[in-house]
């Protein structure tokens, strides 16, 4: 049986991590490409598709509308977040709760080196063509998740969905995009942990690219 007598400072520390390691956020994406057969392509050549056509061009913006729920309560609240030249991911958060870091939102965008934290094997193609990436966390890469998924589109070469196992239980992440201003762009970032039933739901409005 899971208590749930957690202080709520710890606990919601430890969701924001969490999504740190568990999931990967693809940000603007190149042309779609074919896909091909798992014999022709590995994981180190899947995970350099991912990163190849998930670079942000610097000095884009983007605005983070936040929706927290937990312990029967909803925070609600915003960042405006740029990437500057130097590649330093800059914010300024407004109206967030006092025991979220004042890096939460520079966090989020910073999840796509995610995957590098896990020694990832392909372990199926599922009927609708994605590819499913698994495995434990290296040893070098520090505490966090034991065991992290991620489902991989290989048509556009971003990560759907991801999943990140704990001693305590899972995290599970999904993401949706849009294309704009010559890019395909996430729009939506929605994050469950269970079995405490904490969830996330992060809308990406106003890109501006110089």
């Amino acid at each position: 049986m899971v208590s749930l007598k957690l202080p709520r400072p710890v606990v919601f520390s430890a969701v924001i991590v969490l999504l740190i390691v568990g999931a990967h956020a693809p940000w603007a994406l190149g042309e779609p490409g074919r896909a091909r057969a798992p014999a022709e392509l590995d994981v180190a050549e899947i995970l350099e598709q991912v990163t190849r056509a998930t670079e942000l061009p610097p000095g884009i913006g983007f605005r983070q509308e936040i929706v927290l729920r937990a312990f029967f309560s909803t925070w609600r609240f915003e960042a405006e977040v740029r990437l500057e030249p130097d590649g330093r991911v800059s914010s300024k958060t407004k109206g967030a709760p006092s025991f979220l870091p004042d890096s939460f939102a520079v966090e989020l965008v910073e999840l796509g080196r995610s995957p590098y934290l896990f020694d990832l094997r392909l372990i199926e193609v599922q009927d609708d063509g994605l590819y499913v990436l698994q495995g434990p966390r290296l040893k070098d890469q520090g505490s966090g998740a034991r065991e992290a998924t991620f489902w991989i589109d290989p048509q556009r070469w971003v990560i759907e969905k991801a999943e990140a196992a704990y001693p305590w239980g899972k995290l599970h992440v999904s993401q949706e995009y849009t294309r704009d201003l010559g890019y395909q762009l996430l729009a939506r970032q929605k994050a469950r942990a269970t079995p405490f039933g904490f969830t996330l739901d992060i809308i990406y409005r106003d890109y501006q690219i110089p």
